[in-house]
């Protein structure tokens, strides 16, 4: 039987819902309804941590609202973690999720041998455990953001034991605007040998989730097992979360940046756009929160906000903990992600445009990637040139001189993240997926 994919599926909308971009439905699941293991291996922190950490906890979490039995398996942490007990753990459950550090250890492995061997040694043991399951013990496998280096024992061993395997691929693996002193030359090797083997890991696996049109895109001749599921966010944490942080200065607009703090940010314009602003008079204050990462260094953001005399009017603060992280941004009078154009940005879709939208306060977003796609400038959010200080400058001050109606813009951003991104609608498109993935036995 051949399975299609409906050709409408480049509408953000249809895809986001779960209407487009589905498999022709057959008579019945292939699976045995008693088979519900799956196994999800990711390289990330849990169950508190930055961007892979969302992901991995929003799919593994929509997979146990569909009844499976999930594992998630952890080759070694990223080691962007907080302070709560279960962040000095290597085990556990969490929300229903079977975690396992597998190298035992919540600390990021120190040189690039290590990690490589890491890597070696966590697939031997996963793929062990998969040679000693039974025939039908595992319903299938998801990858995250894995390279073929770091999967190819798995899907060696999983083709061999006809168990499905499902890559979810979220960034690129290399992207060449990022210098090569802030990578690191071991790192900046692997990345291009993994662009230069992707294809191998694209072939093997029977179905690819992504979150961009880029990949949509790049993996044009993968349509058949192609599917779009982009942030998925657990809504009701931002909707319902209490605004009792201070910022320190409630007499002017309190605008929050939460995330990453790196290159491939731009906070860097950021910080310019609010020296432009300090110098006009404008009444606003920026707050980044976060933690420095790909090689970067909070002091030369300081050395920035010294350079244009904005001491006064930014801020930075340390990353959140999970459960903090929603208060925090609904204290804020205006939320901002000001990424620039590049490859990442492309290929990417980041969660904290859709937590910001879910908080029902303002948002200011740069145009890049799939943004235009799902929101409108002036409707549900406010967009503004990326890499331009000046533009965020101007657009920062277009919300604060016209607040009443970005109140009725925040109101409809919300609706918008509670209609597309939200964990109920996403959990009904992972489940036309996992069907999907079940039939893929009977093909095989």
């Amino acid at each position: 039987m051949i399975v299609t994919l409906d050709k409408h599926a480049h509408n953000p909308n249809l895809v986001a819902s779960g209407l487009a971009g589905v498999p022709t439905p057959m008579n019945q699941s292939a699976h045995p309804s008693h088979i519900n293991a799956v196994w999800y291996v990711a390289i990330t922190d849990f169950p508190d941590g930055l961007g892979s950490t969302a992901r991995t906890r929003s799919l593994c979490e929509a997979l146990v609202r569909l009844g499976n039995d999930v594992h998630l398996m952890i080759p070694y942490a990223l080691g962007h973690v907080g302070s709560e007990p279960d962040n000095r753990k290597t085990e556990g459950i969490h929300q229903g999720i079977k975690w396992k550090y597998l190298n035992h250890s919540r600390i990021r492995p120190r040189n690039a041998f290590s990690v490589a061997l890491t890597k070696l040694q966590s697939q031997f043991k996963i793929a062990y455990q998969l040679l000693k399951s039974g025939s039908q013990d595992v319903r299938c496998i998801f990858f995250y953001n894995l390279s073929y280096y770091d999967s190819f024992l798995l899907t060696f061993v999983a083709s061999i034991k006809h168990i499905p395997m499902v890559l979810d691929i979220t960034d690129e693996y290399h992207d060449s605007a990022i210098p090569l002193r802030r990578v690191g030359p071991a790192r900046f090797i692997f990345q291009k040998l993994s662009v230069l083997l992707e294809n191998c890991l694209f072939k093997r696996v029977q179905a690819i989730i992504t979150v961009s049109e880029y990949f949509r895109n790049k993996l044009r001749k993968y349509d058949t097992k192609l599917f779009m599921l982009p942030a998925i966010i657990h809504c009701d944490r931002f909707v319902n979360a209490e605004a009792d942080i201070s910022f320190g200065d409630n007499s002017c607009a309190n605008i929050v940046y939460a995330g990453n703090i790196s290159l491939i940010e731009g906070i860097d314009t950021l910080i310019i756009a609010f020296g432009m602003l300090h110098a006009e008079g404008v009444k606003a204050r920026l707050t980044v929160i976060g933690k420095a990462t790909l090689g970067d260094n909070l002091d030369n953001y300081r050395n920035l906000i010294n350079t244009w005399n904005a001491t006064d009017v930014v801020g930075i603060l340390p990353a959140v903990e999970y459960d903090a992280y929603p208060e925090y941004l609904k204290s804020a009078d205006i939320l901002i992600v000001p990424r620039p154009l590049s490859k990442f940005s492309n290929a990417g879709f980041p969660y904290k445009v859709a937590e910001c939208l879910a908080t029902g306060k303002p948002v200011i977003v740069t145009r890049f990637g799939d943004i235009e796609l799902y929101l409108t400038d002036g409707v549900h959010c406010y967009l503004c040139e990326a890499d331009n200080p000046k533009a965020i400058a101007e657009t920062i001050k277009h919300v604060i001189q016209n607040a009443v109606r970005a109140t009725h813009v925040a109101a409809e951003g919300q609706r918008r993240a509670m209609e597309l991104f939200d964990i109920n609608s996403a959990a009904h498109r992972l489940s036309e997926i996992m069907q999907f993935v079940d039939e893929s036995c009977v093909r095989q």
